[in-house]
């Protein structure tokens, strides 16, 4: 049974579907071409087809192989603590790949006679999307009274009881007004400086279909296609790191529209790192204009 890497290439079919300038067609070293990055900028489709290549990139993958070598876990290629060389965690590490997390359109089917509120939670996964929930890796989070965002009804921590909820809202949020699929690069920036995905009418950062060409004028000349990219931030190491930005994981309260006090991107950075132990915070490099 394929499990780890091997789930996360399967996966990969449809939840990456190889960029243009990952095809042998448009790109003579596609062989060799990174896959977890850069990842495309646009917010629909970073919340769908994307996904894959967020995780490759995120905590969990710090991947550096082409798209070819997803499966392989040959040292070097997955540097995140998940990996040791020989193995590495995949999407079937959290998720059953045999269950939709899509509930609204394909509810769990849960079988006859079976009574949720007589089972223990570890029956009832057996039939549930998620196999595994954040705090099965990340104990010290188990306890929401213990951050120190305010709680209650309205916030992200909600009543206490629903940790992964709490969690996902803020590392995991829907790039596209709130719709489509988690956002799986998970690391949050505090910078008030980084933004996920370049500014209205940008045209930097970006990449070719045929990345010999480093600029759009030069990419458009030679007749091939350019695309923007999301804007990434070292992560200790991993220098192509991509990240939540303030707007994603904050501003879906705090910004315009949300149902909480509007703050500016500098006083949700202040309020993000009194929210968060400091010990925790990671600070990418301020993003040049």
């Amino acid at each position: 049974m394929v499990r780890g890497a091997g789930t996360t290439a399967l996966c990969s079919q449809c939840h990456i579907r190889a960029a243009n300038y990952e095809s042998s067609a448009n790109n003579p070293n596609a062989s060799n071409q990174p896959t977890a990055f850069p990842i495309g900028a646009s917010s629909t489709n970073f919340g769908t087809h994307l996904i894959g290549k967020q995780f490759l990139n995120s905590p969990h993958g710090l991947f550096y192989g082409s798209y070819n070598q997803i499966a392989l876990t040959t040292p070097g290629l997955y540097r995140s603590r998940f990996s040791d060389g020989t193995r590495q965690g995949g999407c079937d590490t959290c998720h059953d790949v045999h269950q939709s997390t899509i509930v609204k359109m394909h509810p769990i089917d849960y079988p006859e006679g079976f009574d949720k509120g007589l089972r223990k939670s570890s029956d009832e996964a057996e039939f549930e999307p998620i196999r595994r929930e954040c705090i099965a890796c990340h104990t010290d989070k188990a306890d929401l009274a213990t951050l120190r965002h305010p709680g209650g009804e309205g916030t992200p921590q909600g009543d206490g009881s629903k940790v992964a909820d709490a969690c996902k809202s803020c590392h995991m949020p829907k790039p596209a007004g709130g719709t489509g699929l988690y956002v799986h690069v998970m690391r949050i920036s505090t910078n008030p400086y980084y933004s996920t995905f370049p500014k209205t009418g940008a045209t930097t950062p970006g990449i070719c279909s045929d990345p010999y060409y480093k600029t759009k004028a030069d990419c458009l000349a030679a007749g091939k296609a350019w695309s923007l990219v999301a804007n990434s931030a070292p992560d200790g190491e991993y220098k192509n790191a991509v990240w939540v930005d303030l707007d994603l994981a904050c501003g879906q309260c705090h910004g315009e529209g949300g149902k909480r006090s509007i703050c500016s991107r500098g006083s949700l950075h202040v309020t993000q790192r009194a929210y968060t132990a400091p010990a925790r915070i990671r600070v990418p490099r301020r993003q040049q204009p």
